[in-house]
């Protein structure tokens, strides 16, 4: 996005990494003028109250965004394929679950324990449609975006391969594991 407005890194500013846990307090305390964030910092009051939002992931990407993905080697998925079936029922049950209304007082404790954080916290919005990242209820990736995502990575210069999105994905294994979990 900073490309798209024509501003250079080291020639206009310069980049300082640092995990995300600590680029909320960098920001606040004056450290860094911009940070990216995650959900969990933009729906946080004291942040939010100290911060603007520049633009989004959406903006940046043109659309809806799959930047994470899982990958393996054709050859691991043909000796393991059983156990990746599995793993990813296993998973999608793991969301249903989470995402299940009878069950948010249990997940936002669960949540809140892991985070040490209340769960107030994060009430206000985790797995709600209208305020978290959209999670596909059964694990499947958003193809078209992630080859759009991974094109404008290369067009930015963080990638220097081409990689067609849609040629390298298999579904068939996320597909089978919804099946099991849907009872078809």
């Amino acid at each position: 996005m900073l490309r798209k407005h024509g501003l250079e890194a080291q020639r206009d500013y310069n980049v300082v990494e640092a995990n995300f846990t600590n680029q909320e307090q960098l920001l606040i305390d004056g450290k860094v003028a911009m940070t990216t964030t995650v959900s969990e910092m933009v729906n946080n009051p004291d942040f939010v109250a100290v911060t603007r939002s520049l633009f989004t992931l959406r903006d940046a990407m043109g659309g809806p965004t799959q930047i994470l993905m899982r990958a393996a080697r054709e050859g691991t998925i043909a000796k393991k394929r059983a156990a990746f079936v599995d793993f990813f029922e296993d998973e999608i049950r793991q969301w249903h679950w989470y995402r299940d209304p009878k069950n948010r007082a249990e997940a936002l404790k669960i949540v809140s324990d892991f985070n040490k954080k209340p769960a107030s916290f994060y009430d206000g919005y985790i797995w709600k449609a209208d305020k978290d990242l959209y999670h596909d209820p059964d694990d499947k990736p958003n193809v078209e975006a992630l080859g759009r995502n991974i094109k404008a990575q290369k067009e930015a210069g963080f990638l220097n391969i081409d990689i067609d999105a849609a040629k390298v994905s298999d579904l068939s294994i996320v597909d089978e594991a919804a099946k099991r979990v849907h009872g078809k």
